[in-house]
């Protein structure tokens, strides 16, 4: 999450922050709707080709590596996956952006 400083710097915050949460929302409405057969289900190749559309992933040479990890997996296994340092990094920015608006 980057947090712009263009002389109202935390007014930009409090954008993110509102916009991490709104996310959030969407994401908890979406997986509590989910139906067992639904886990099973491969990751559509429009979605994939969305990512990349929406620059999410570079489409680059040796960057379409992610997409086609993507693309083997079912809902389940994208869900599952385990948490790794780049999540974590993003995890302990929305801590400091959160401590930020509270001050």
């Amino acid at each position: 999450m980057w947090v712009s400083y263009d002389g109202n710097g935390q007014l930009a915050a409090i954008e993110q922050f509102l916009c991490k949460h709104e996310a959030m929302d969407k994401a908890k409405l979406h997986f509590t709707n989910l139906q067992p057969a639904d886990l099973k289900r491969k990751m559509k190749a429009e979605r994939l080709q969305r990512i990349l559309a929406e620059g999410a992933v570079l489409n680059v040479e040796g960057g379409n590596w992610l997409i086609d990890f993507w693309g083997r997996k079912d809902v389940a296994g994208i869900l599952l996956m385990p948490v790794t340092q780049h999540q974590l990094v993003h995890i302990n920015e929305s801590i400091r952006l959160k401590k930020k608006c509270q001050a």
